[in-house]
């Protein structure tokens, strides 16, 4: 955080945005060795120069598309800021969005253009205990999420905003739109959540039981130790996906 007397400015954590910039750069350099087999020698798919067929290629091949999107989520999380001032709130942060990809947006508000700010939790077995800290602020301009396993200083964002508000966090009087958690649309995906826990769970303890049975049958425990491991990556990520809970 870096603050004066005019702004108090916050930033997400950079080192988040490194793996989306590292693995979208692997796959566009995948993309183009493969554009590069397909135009090699006596290969070329177009009666083109194999410097235009492999430039037509790279242009066409979903990966390239694909890793730019995904370098872009690494450069929005390093732009990433909210600036809090006396006369409203500034900030390039994510859009709140419950079962999609939250897009960025960079808006610019008075404080009664800002409604309330809700703290939101939700089940994540890779969060410290188990659930993520978020909060959702509610604009003039749509929903925002903070979510603090991103920003290191979301729980001060939230009560500076509060503050400037005049309104306690929590207090989501003031909001006109359906609450997060409390819509038809959460408590379905809960269900659906909870659906598919049961299920990876269940294929885990089969998987482990069939493991089981080839071991004792006398297969090589090297052969079986992938099968070992995808039964307890399931079994735990089934236990944590029926324990989802928001709100």
């Amino acid at each position: 955080m870096q603050t004066d007397t005019a702004v108090s400015r916050f930033h997400p954590y950079r080192s988040k945005g490194w793996p989306p910039v590292i693995f979208g750069l692997m796959t566009l350099i995948l993309g183009i060795l493969l554009a590069w087999g397909i135009t090699g020698e006596n290969k070329q798919p177009f009666n083109l120069a194999r410097s235009s067929a492999l430039a037509m290629l790279v242009f066409l091949d979903p990966l390239t598309w694909f890793s730019l999107w995904l370098m872009s989520l690494g450069i929005g999380i390093w732009r990433a800021h909210v600036a809090i001032r006396e006369d409203g709130l500034e900030m390039y942060a994510h859009r709140f969005s419950m079962w999609s990809i939250r897009r960025m947006r960079r808006v610019r508000l008075a404080w009664n253009e800002v409604a309330g700010i809700q703290p939101f939790a939700l089940t994540n077995m890779l969060a410290p205990g188990g659930v993520q800290e978020e909060f959702v602020l509610y604009t003039a301009a749509g929903k925002f999420i903070l979510p603090g396993m991103l920003w290191p200083d979301a729980q001060q964002i939230a009560t500076q905003i509060s503050n400037h508000m005049g309104k306690a966090i929590g207090d989501l009087s003031a909001v006109q739109e359906p609450i997060v958690g409390r819509r038809p649309s959460d408590r379905r995906g809960a269900r659906i959540m909870h659906g598919i826990g049961w299920f990876a769970q269940a294929a885990g303890w089969v998987f482990a039981a069939i493991s089981l049975v080839a071991i004792f049958g006398g297969a090589n425990f090297r052969s079986m130790i992938y099968m070992i491991m995808l039964s307890m990556m399931l079994v735990l990520s089934g236990s944590s996906l029926r324990r989802f809970r928001m709100g």
